[in-house]
């Protein structure tokens, strides 16, 4: 795990650049400092914003969603490098939630520019309607009665 940490830090922080979010700081550590000077085995993620959150609960919910999407994709980042062969999907599910406008546009952005390269399917799963026009292709899925059907395909 602690040859994990630097690399997990180097995605996340790529994400979040790619993002226009290069405020937030994310670090991993593998051990805690106890109050009593011992240390404990934890996995832990500390954030930071340059804007003045001093921890992921200070963050504002867009903030936390941005900071989340990134950790995601460095996660993902990291599994890719422990199996063989390359995964060409991802699916992203509620990325939009508690978003701004700017930041929509920006995870809009980074998925139709640096995601696209790299993965060939992208499912995006959203109740965003607003943004449903910035994707290509789509399947709309509706849920009538409690039965869940496809409405249309463009």
């Amino acid at each position: 795990m602690n040859r994990a940490c630097p690399y997990l830090e180097q995605r996340t922080a790529r994400h979040l650049e790619g993002l226009r979010n290069s405020q937030f700081k994310v670090k991993f550590q593998t051990v805690k400092e106890l109050k009593s000077g011992d240390q404990k085995d934890e996995f832990n993620i500390r954030v930071e914003s340059n804007t003045g959150g001093s921890s992921f609960d200070a963050l504002s919910g867009g903030e936390q969603q941005i900071v989340s999407f990134s950790l995601g994709m460095a996660l993902a980042d990291l599994a890719e490098t422990q199996v063989e062969g390359k995964s060409n999907v991802l699916i992203l599910d509620e990325c939009f939630t508690e978003l701004d406008a700017i930041n929509q546009e920006a995870v809009v952005d980074y998925i139709n520019s640096d995601l696209r390269k790299t993965r060939e399917t992208i499912l995006i799963i959203s109740n965003e309607e607003h943004l449903k026009s910035l994707f290509p292709n789509q399947i709309h899925v509706v849920k009538e009665n409690g039965i869940s059907r496809i409405k249309n395909s463009v």
